[in-house]
């Protein structure tokens, strides 16, 4: 499973945490996880979008940690708008903001919990993939 994560590079703490609670749960289900996104900001500014494109291309779903912070982040804006576009599944996590902050169209119409519930919706929703997953393949 391919996970993109989208943060606001002054987040960069919150988002470290949040992926590896992502990881964690991926590899309850699997021997390993792909995690893009995380790690791109020490990388010089002509390499990084390159990344992020690549990323964004070989992604399965994001998750999108929400701050006052993002608001003021294009560049998060734009990743979210290619996630939206390409229909993946996008995951928001609230953290110290409201639902009602999330811009229109593409974030708020996907569902977005709070940084305490995150783990736990994740959880069922990978759980769910791998059994669709599995699935498909009987």
């Amino acid at each position: 499973m391919r996970i993109f994560v989208s943060y606001s590079f002054s987040d960069a703490d919150l988002a470290r945490t949040l992926t590896d609670v992502i990881d964690g749960t991926i590899n309850r289900y699997q021997e390993s996880s792909e995690i893009y996104g995380f790690g791109t900001s020490n990388l010089s500014s002509d390499i990084w979008p390159h990344k992020i494109r690549e990323a964004l291309r070989l992604a399965d779903a994001m998750v999108v940690l929400w701050t006052e912070r993002s608001s003021k982040s294009p560049g998060q804006l734009v990743e979210v708008g290619v996630a939206w576009f390409r229909e993946m599944d996008i995951h928001v996590v609230l953290c110290g903001t409201s639902a009602q902050s999330l811009p229109s169209p593409f974030l708020a119409e996907r569902h977005a919990t709070g940084w305490l519930d995150f783990p736990a919706a994740f959880d069922r929703y990978v759980r769910d993939y791998f059994d669709k997953k599995r699935s498909a393949a009987e």
